[in-house]
C-alpha cells in the first residue's frame, strides 16, 4: 500500500465533516468539564482520556447518523470511521509528540506501518485525528489530521484551519473614538521655568 496522501483525505474529510469532528470534540470536551464527578476523577490524564474517548465515540455516531459514507467499526477497545471506503480515521489525544500514543501490539504496529493495509480493508488510507491539550489543560487548543509510519509524522493539517472552516470570532470595535494623537502632545514647561529663573537674575 502506498502512503496516504494529504489532497485524498483533504478530498475526503469535507469541512462539513471536519466541523462535525470539531463539534463532537468540543462537546465531548465539555461533557468532562461539566461533569459533577471531575474533581474526582483529574488525578490521572489517562481518566481524562478515556472519559472523553467514551464521549467522543457516542458523539460522532450521533454526528455521523445520516452521512451514508461514514462507517464504524468497534473492535478491541478502540473504535475507526471508514469515510467513503476510501479513508480510515481513528481518533485520539495527542502526546508531547504531536501524535497519539499507543500500546505496542501487533494491530497497532500493522496500523502504524504505512505500507501494510489493515485486515479487510485493503487499499483503504490511514489517519489519525488527535485532539491537542492547552499547556494548563483547560481546553482543546487544536484538532489535527495526521499521517504517519511508526514514529514518524509525515504530514498534518489543523481541522478548520484548513479549507476556511475555522470558526470566526468578531473583533470588538472602539466603544468611544480614538483621541488623536496630535490632542495628546503638551508644550513643554521646562523651558518656560528656565526663563523665570532668568527673570528672577
Amino acid at each position: 500500500m502506498a502512503a496516504t496522501i494529504e489532497s485524498d483525505v483533504r478530498s475526503v474529510i469535507t469541512p462539513v465533516r471536519e466541523g462535525r469532528i470539531r463539534r463532537a470534540y468540543n462537546e465531548s470536551w465539555n461533557d468532562w468539564w461539566n461533569s459533577l464527578d471531575r474533581p474526582k476523577l483529574s488525578r490521572w490524564d489517562r481518566t481524562r482520556a478515556n472519559f472523553i474517548f467514551e464521549c467522543v465515540a457516542s458523539r460522532l455516531c450521533k454526528e455521523f447518523a445520516d452521512d451514508s459514507g461514514a462507517r464504524f467499526i468497534f473492535s478491541g477497545e478502540t473504535f475507526k470511521i471508514i469515510f467513503d471506503n476510501q479513508i480510515v480515521a481513528r481518533f485520539k489525544k495527542a502526546g508531547i509528540d504531536g501524535m497519539g500514543s499507543n500500546i505496542g501490539t501487533h494491530a497497532q504496529e500493522n496500523w502504524l506501518d504505512q505500507q501494510q493495509d489493515l485486515p479487510g480493508f485493503c487499499g483503504i488510507q490511514k489517519v489519525e485525528i488527535d485532539y491537542v491539550v492547552d499547556v494548563t489543560g483547560t481546553e482543546i487548543r487544536q484538532i489535527i489530521v495526521l499521517a504517519r509510519n511508526g514514529k514518524k509524522k509525515i504530514w498534518e493539517y489543523e481541522i478548520g484551519a484548513s479549507q476556511g472552516g475555522a470558526d470566526v470570532l468578531p473583533m470588538h470595535q472602539p466603544t468611544r473614538p480614538i483621541t488623536p494623537v496630535d490632542s495628546m502632545v503638551k508644550e513643554r514647561k521646562a523651558e518656560k521655568s528656565k526663563e523665570s529663573a532668568n527673570d528672577q537674575e
